[in-house]
Protein backbone atom coordinates (compact mmCIF):
# COMPACT_ATOMS: atom_id res chain seq x y z
CA UNK A 1 0.00 0.00 0.00
CA UNK A 2 1.32 3.42 -0.86
CA UNK A 3 1.50 5.58 2.26
CA UNK A 4 -0.15 8.40 0.32
CA UNK A 5 -3.42 6.46 0.49
CA UNK A 6 -3.55 7.32 4.20
CA UNK A 7 -4.22 10.93 3.12
CA UNK A 8 -3.43 12.57 6.46
CA UNK A 9 -2.02 15.99 7.24
CA UNK A 10 1.50 16.69 8.50
CA UNK A 11 1.57 16.05 12.26
CA UNK A 12 -1.36 13.59 12.14
CA UNK A 13 -1.28 9.82 12.67
CA UNK A 14 -3.13 6.80 11.36
CA UNK A 15 -3.30 3.23 12.69
CA UNK A 16 -2.90 0.23 10.37
CA UNK A 17 -3.32 -3.40 11.44
CA UNK A 18 -0.97 -5.72 9.58
CA UNK A 19 0.43 -9.23 9.69
CA UNK A 20 4.11 -10.07 10.02
CA UNK A 21 5.46 -13.30 8.54
CA UNK A 22 8.67 -14.70 10.05
CA UNK A 23 10.64 -15.95 7.00
CA UNK A 24 12.48 -18.60 9.04
CA UNK A 25 9.50 -20.22 10.77
CA UNK A 26 6.64 -18.96 8.57
CA UNK A 27 4.97 -17.96 11.82
CA UNK A 28 2.37 -15.22 11.51
CA UNK A 29 1.73 -12.48 14.08
CA UNK A 30 -0.40 -9.36 14.16
CA UNK A 31 1.18 -5.95 14.45
CA UNK A 32 -0.44 -2.54 14.76
CA UNK A 33 1.52 0.17 12.98
CA UNK A 34 1.15 3.86 13.71
CA UNK A 35 2.06 6.05 10.73
CA UNK A 36 2.78 9.67 11.67
CA UNK A 37 3.35 12.15 8.89
CA UNK A 38 6.38 14.34 9.71
CA UNK A 39 6.72 16.16 6.39
CA UNK A 40 5.60 16.08 2.78
CA UNK A 41 7.54 12.86 2.13
CA UNK A 42 8.72 11.84 5.62
CA UNK A 43 6.89 9.46 7.94
CA UNK A 44 7.61 7.79 11.28
CA UNK A 45 6.34 4.23 11.68
CA UNK A 46 5.87 2.96 15.23
CA UNK A 47 5.11 -0.69 15.92
CA UNK A 48 3.44 -2.39 18.86
CA UNK A 49 5.57 -5.54 18.53
CA UNK A 50 9.26 -6.19 19.26
CA UNK A 51 10.53 -4.55 16.04
CA UNK A 52 12.13 -1.10 16.05
CA UNK A 53 10.35 2.09 15.04
CA UNK A 54 11.76 3.81 11.96
CA UNK A 55 11.58 6.86 9.72
CA UNK A 56 10.49 6.34 6.15
CA UNK A 57 11.10 8.70 3.26
CA UNK A 58 8.72 8.10 0.35
CA UNK A 59 8.68 9.07 -3.31
CA UNK A 60 5.93 11.09 -5.04
CA UNK A 61 3.79 7.93 -5.20
CA UNK A 62 4.03 7.24 -1.46
CA UNK A 63 6.31 4.24 -1.90
CA UNK A 64 9.30 3.90 0.48
CA UNK A 65 12.78 4.75 -0.77
CA UNK A 66 14.74 2.89 1.93
CA UNK A 67 14.09 1.54 5.41
CA UNK A 68 17.51 0.86 6.97
CA UNK A 69 17.76 -2.73 8.19
CA UNK A 70 14.47 -3.70 6.54
CA UNK A 71 14.26 -2.62 2.91
CA UNK A 72 16.52 -1.14 0.23
CA UNK A 73 15.03 0.18 -2.97
CA UNK A 74 17.20 -0.64 -5.96
CA UNK A 75 15.62 1.58 -8.62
Amino acid sequence: MGIRKLAIDIGSSSFVDSVVVDPETLGITRSRLTYTRQGKQLWVVQRDDDHDDHEVEVDAYGLPLDIPGHFTRLS
